[in-house]
Formats: C-alpha cells, sequence, structure tokens
C-alpha cells in the first residue's frame, strides 16, 4: 500500500499536536484549581479569575457571592468529586454588575383567527469574577 506524502505529513502534524495538548493540559492542570458550582439550577466549570454571567442573586454591585453548592474541585493532581457536593469546599466571588438580557420576543400567531401576541422578556442576570476557590482541607 503507497501512502502519499501529504498523508505522512498530515499524521505527523496531528501527533504532534496530540503531544502538544497533552503536555499544556499536564501544565494546566499541575498550576490551575477548577470546580465545578451549582447555581441557579445550572452548573458551571469556573477556575480563578474568571467572569461569568449567573442567574440573579441578592447581592450588591461591589459585594461578594459566596456558593457552598460546589460539586467537583481540581487542585493540581488533587480532585475532589461530591456525593452530590464536596463536603467543606467553598468559591468566594466579587459581584461585578447587575443586569437583564437582551431582549427575548416571544410571537404566538394562530392563522386564520386574527390572533396575534407579542410578548418580550428580559432575563436578570448577575456577573460576577471568581477571586477564590478554597478546597476541603484532608
Amino acid at each position: 500500500m503507497v501512502i502519499s506524502p501529504a498523508v505522512e505529513l498530515l499524521k505527523k502534524r496531528d501527533r504532534n499536536i496530540d503531544r502538544l495538548a497533552q503536555y499544556h493540559r499536564a501544565w494546566y492542570r499541575e498550576k490551575c484549581m477548577f470546580a465545578v458550582i451549582k447555581t441557579g439550577g445550572k452548573q458551571y466549570l469556573v477556575s480563578l479569575g474568571m467572569r461569568l454571567k449567573i442567574e440573579k442573586v441578592d447581592a450588591a454591585e461591589g459585594g461578594s457571592f459566596s456558593s457552598e453548592e460546589i460539586l467537583f474541585v481540581a487542585d493540581g493532581e488533587k480532585i475532589d468529586i461530591g456525593t452530590p457536593r464536596v463536603p467543606g469546599a467553598r468559591v468566594e466571588a466579587k459581584v461585578l454588575r447587575q443586569g437583564r438580557a437582551r431582549k427575548v420576543i416571544v410571537f404566538k400567531y394562530r392563522p386564520k383567527a386574527r390572533h396575534r401576541v407579542k410578548k418580550g422578556h428580559r432575563q436578570p442576570y448577575t456577573e460576577i469574577q471568581i477571586e477564590k476557590i478554597l478546597a476541603p482541607s484532608p
């Protein structure tokens, strides 16, 4: 079976990309701390310094937000998986702003009945920045 040089180059490139990805994954796993938090009925994978929009929580802008509903914590090679929560783990975040998302139009229409209903909805959210991920002490 004859393999063209282009196919060989692609295979070699893919092997190099795989090696690079494995290196970066290992480096990232050693250097970073991750957690999976649950808030507003949704789950978010967070790391230090990350900014994200979550469902609205009662907290003032510039204030702090703390979540104790942590489902997973990874600190380098140490991994804690909750059943369903990790006891003693906590994530602290700074509230950057309270806002409302873009308007979503809900339009209901029934043909031949002259029935048209147009409504708009703006979902409130809280934008936070992760400041601390506190893993449970052994």
